[in-house]
């Protein structure tokens, strides 16, 4: 249910698929999943032990030996990918919902958000995909997928396990996925993510964890 201002309120949302006879075809499943139970596929891999090292140091993607963040006032234009959206029965339902997850998180960056984001159907610079198959394993299930700063067509990918979780955690996930996009990688990138490259900024210091 929705607010008078448009917000949702609800602790889950509920995606429900069309039956088969609806829909005959059905969507490749693609992956991501964080914190206790869940792994980031974004990154590739889980929480170390910290080694020295403070998780309030900045560690920033550099693709090609370079940090290509995001330029000064740029906007980056996003659509949903109405393909991945036909397989549920209410998709406008879903994006209402996904407007007000990913408005709530950009709300929790702030000022620190480096850049501003437009949904625009017609010019856009990444998609937000809605899976309709979980993907699962015995580590845990996955919940989102990002991307980083590049010029290419990309995509934020949602799962339906990540819909299960309560209202704050899938708002965290969106603010974790969103740091993903302004070029932020986790933590521990040069201690077990060396196959990318990445740039520390801050001192590393004793971890008190």
């Amino acid at each position: 249910m929705s607010t008078e201002n448009g917000s949702y309120e609800k602790e889950t949302f509920q995606l429900e698929l069309k039956s088969k006879k609806e829909c005959v075809s059905c969507a490749e499943p693609i992956v991501h999943k964080y914190d206790d139970n869940k792994v980031c596929v974004t990154d590739k891999v889980g929480y170390p032990v910290l080694e020295n090292r403070s998780p309030l140091d900045l560690v920033l993607h550099s693709g090609e030996g370079y940090i290509s963040l995001w330029g000064k006032n740029v906007t980056l234009r996003w659509k949903f990918d109405e393909e991945s959206l036909r397989y549920f029965k209410k998709p406008d339902e879903v994006k209402d919902y996904i407007r007000a997850l990913l408005g709530e998180a950009l709300l929790k960056w702030g000022d620190a958000s480096p850049v501003k984001f437009n949904e625009n159907p017609n010019v856009w610079d990444f998609k937000i995909r809605v899976e309709s198959v979980e993907i699962c394993s015995v580590v845990g299930c996955t919940l989102s997928r990002a991307f980083f700063p590049n010029p290419g067509r990309n995509e934020l990918v949602l799962f339906p396990t990540m819909f299960e979780q309560n209202r704050k955690e899938q708002v965290d996930t969106m603010i974790h996925e969103l740091g993903h996009i302004f070029e932020l990688r986790h933590f521990f990138a040069d201690l077990k993510e060396k196959a990318w490259h990445s740039v520390i900024y801050g001192v590393h210091k004793p971890s008190p964890l």
